[in-house]
């Protein structure tokens, strides 16, 4: 099968460069040179014997990493995305309430915002009791959970600026209520913010603790193997630059045929099609990390 027909065919996937690009260069040079692609066999085997050994080293390392990681509490979402979402609508509510104040005066408008921004507070706080009692977690979620205690004391100055609107305006005494109910609103989530990141933390100081050490476990084996991959390519380019001069060049464009088939394919993930265009000869043959 040459390159091409090979590139109509080929199952890949996501993050699949690698092996992609090895086939296809497998495909080239089996077409255009059998001899030097019993060469690229022997290279292959050399270097991904070597590439073996260093991830069953990393694989111990990573055995032997002796912290516990507890399964932890389903993440809960849905809530506090919907209190997002109300938020929203409370600020543009006020902010609305402007542009018809004819028909819709600063104290309504004041007290449907602070009844929505209440709304919002009571739908991060169920899910922050359910968060409690361990059955689930809204750490994740305190990104939201901040964003709303920022909204709801904007929305706090949003009603004092529509009440001293000319249109439907108000004495600022007159939402008092409403504009210390967005106040205090904002409070509360400002404190279930801090609870949410607060138990995250441990979470966030176990995953820190893990990159650190999985850095240290990596670190000279990821060298070891970029100086592998080094070496592989050099002599897998050395193998092609022997041929001669009209076989190089056939073999080069049958593979960049093939590459150009398989961009035109939909079904190629972008990630894999920009490699292999942008890639020489033997470039994404070998991987250079564990």
């Amino acid at each position: 099968m040459s390159a091409v027909e090979l590139a109509a065919s080929i199952p890949v996937a996501v993050g699949e460069h690698l092996s992609t690009a090895r086939a296809l260069e497998d495909a080239a040079v089996a077409a255009h040179a059998p001899a030097v692609a019993a060469r690229l066999r022997a290279i292959d085997r050399e270097h991904d014997r070597a590439m073996s050994a260093l991830r069953a080293t990393y694989q111990g390392r990573e055995a032997a990493h002796d912290e516990e990681w507890p399964d932890p509490p389903r993440d809960s979402w849905a809530l506090d995305a919907l209190a997002l979402v109300v938020t929203a609508v409370a600020l543009a509510v006020i902010i609305a309430s402007a542009r018809f104040g004819a028909q819709w005066d600063a104290r309504s408008a004041a007290a449907l915002g602070a009844a929505l921004l209440g709304l919002t507070v009571a739908l991060h706080g169920v899910n922050a009791l359910r968060a409690r009692r361990g059955s689930v977690s809204n750490a994740r979620a305190s990104s939201i959970i901040g964003f709303d205690a920022v909204a709801a004391l904007a929305g706090a100055g949003l009603i004092a600026w529509r009440a001293s609107l000319p249109r439907g305006g108000a004495a600022l005494a007159e939402v008092a209520v409403p504009l210390g109910a967005a106040v205090l609103c904002g409070l509360v989530l400002v404190a279930l913010w801090i609870d949410a990141r607060r138990r995250g933390a441990p979470a966030r100081a176990r995953l820190a603790r893990y990159r650190q050490a999985e850095a240290s476990w990596r670190a000279d084996l990821d060298a070891e193997a970029a100086e592998l991959a080094a070496a592989a390519r050099a002599a897998a380019l050395a193998c092609v630059d022997e041929l001669s001069v009209p076989v190089r060049d056939a073999l080069l464009k049958d593979l960049a045929d093939a590459t150009r088939r398989l961009q035109r394919r939909d079904d190629v993930p972008h990630d894999v099609a920009s490699a292999l265009r942008e890639a020489p000869f033997g470039f994404l043959r070998y991987d250079d990390r564990v």
